[in-house]
Parts: structure tokens; sequence; C-alpha cells
């Protein structure tokens, strides 16, 4: 399978295409400062032979009303997003178990002379990119496997961002995933006002006043500038190696996701994140660096 995204001006809306869909939605996840739509990703060339699929974020705030679960009445809250961005899906249109698969893509940042991003006065193609205000968005090309819908929450509850084929309580300190997932105990926090909570146990001394529960770690280091200047190849690839880590053949089919997120919980994030929008008036350059692309020259999976 391949999309060499040869083709301008396509379109990704539902049913346009029988690899790809392009969402209009919200992201109501990880503070997300976004919402998703279809007309902020098409493909265009450079000339005859150069062609790219691309996602644009621009500014653009979007006030819209959403039902909310996690406050301390369950209902509905106007929310605000300053930017729009979007997310390209195969789910349930093209999956994979393992093989081979190899992305040629640009990653988005303020990178113009004009934005007096360090890293573009001092430029080393082959130095990393450190100044991290300039580059104040999450670009993503992954894989999740069918079973759940990126940020259709509801379909990937208790199984991202792990997911387990065998009980192997040292695996990690805080496995979210059981044969059975219900303990018994109804949902209870300090903000839950349902009275099917149990009680507060009152204060102790056993325990201490701070405390801090991770579900998952990622780790995350600086690309290089030719990530944010230059197409750059990246790939995965699954093998049976007895390897460190061990390589686990995958059994579920995954599919591939494009997107460009931004939040205001992130190390990478834009100006004013969580309280206003980025105005492009000449006063900021990394908001008159708006509207930045993610580009992709080809996907292409292998079977090995």
């Amino acid at each position: 399978m391949s999309d060499e995204f040869n083709l301008e001006g396509r379109s990704f809306e539902a049913g346009e295409y029988h690899l790809w869909t392009a969402l209009d939605k919200n992201d109501g996840v990880n503070a997300a400062l976004k919402i998703y739509a279809t007309n902020m990703t098409t493909t265009e060339c450079c000339d005859e032979d150069n062609c790219y699929f691309y996602i644009e974020t621009d500014i653009a705030e979007t006030n819209i009303t959403v039902w909310n679960d996690y406050i301390s009445s369950p209902g509905y809250e106007e929310v605000s997003f300053y930017y729009r961005s979007a997310m390209v899906q195969g789910w349930n249109k093209f999956c994979i178990q393992g093989e081979l698969a190899v992305v040629r893509a640009q990653l988005p940042g303020a990178v113009s002379n004009a934005s007096g991003n360090p890293d573009v006065a001092n430029l080393s193609m082959t130095a990393r990119a450190s100044s991290i205000d300039y580059y104040p968005m999450w670009p993503g090309t992954w894989m999740l496997g069918d079973l759940g819908r990126a940020i259709f929450t509801g379909s990937t509850a208790r199984m991202w961002p792990f997911s387990y084929n065998e009980c192997n309580e040292t695996i990690s300190n805080s496995q979210n995933q059981r044969m059975n997932a219900y303990t018994g105990a109804y949902l209870s926090n300090a903000e839950n006002t349902d009275p099917e909570c149990t009680e507060s146990g009152g204060s102790t001394s056993t325990a201490s006043t701070f405390t801090y529960q991770m579900d998952a770690l990622s780790s995350n280091w600086g690309i290089h500038m030719a990530g944010y200047l230059d197409l750059v190849t990246y790939s995965v690839e699954w093998n049976a190696a007895q390897m460190n880590p061990r390589k686990v053949m995958v059994e579920k089919p995954m599919y591939f996701i494009f997107n460009v997120a931004m939040s205001s919980s992130w190390g990478a994030k834009p100006p004013n994140a969580g309280t206003l929008g980025c105005y492009g008036d000449g006063i900021d350059a990394i908001c008159d660096a708006f509207p930045m692309k993610m580009k992709v020259d080809y996907i292409r999976v292998y079977r090995v």
C-alpha cells in the first residue's frame, strides 16, 4: 500500500477517498486549544513532480457548547478553541499488522527568518531544535488499534495508551486493564457529588500530603533542524528479533493517523495558551508565523 499524494487539490472529507477521512470535530482531551476541520487539509504541488499532502494550522477562535462529564455537576458548558487544524484517519479503512511503514514528512514550526527563531539564526541542519517556543504544536504521524477511534474517547477507554495480551503485574505500577475492568467500587473523587460515592475515610498521617500518579510516560527529545526545514524519512518496522525490548508481533490491526494538535498543558504550546488566542498583529513573531503546515510527501507500507 502507498499514497504518493500526487494529485493536487484532493479532498479528505468523509466518503471522498477509500483510505482516509478528515474529521470535523472538537478535540476534548489534553486541554486542547484547537478544533479539527476538513478544510484545513488537502494536497498541493510545487511543480509537476513535487506534490504533497498537508495539514494547516491557523489562528481562528471558535466557541462551542459541549457536554462535560468531569465537572462537579456534569452538564453542558461553553468552551473556546483558538486554532483550527486537521486530523486525517484511516480508521475502519486500512489497517496493518506489523510490516514496514515509511513516511516522508516535514514538521511545522516558526522557522522563517522573520520569526526570530535562534535555531534558524544559528542554522545547522544537523543541530537539534532547542528553542521550544518556536515549535508550538504537536505534529503526529502515528498508529492506533482499530478497536478505538482517536479522539472519540468512549471508544478508547481503557485501551489507550496501553493494551495487554497477558496479566503481568510487573509490567507497570499502574496498569489500566484487567480481565474484568469492574473492581467493585464506584468512581469517587473530591469533585464528584454523586451519592453512590463512598465516604471519605478522613485525614491520615500514613500517606504523603503530595502524591503523583502517572499512567504513561512519553520520552521526547529534540529533533534536528532538517525535520522542520526539509522532508525527512521516518520508518517503523516489526521483526521477531529477540532484542531488548523483546519484539511482540502485533495481533490487533492498526490504522494510520496524521494530525497536528495544540494544548495548553504540554511543553510545546503557543503564546497565551489557555487564556487568549495568538494574534498575528506584528507584536509576537511566533503568532505572525501562522499559518503553519505539516507536509507529507508519501506514506508507504511494505510487506516484509
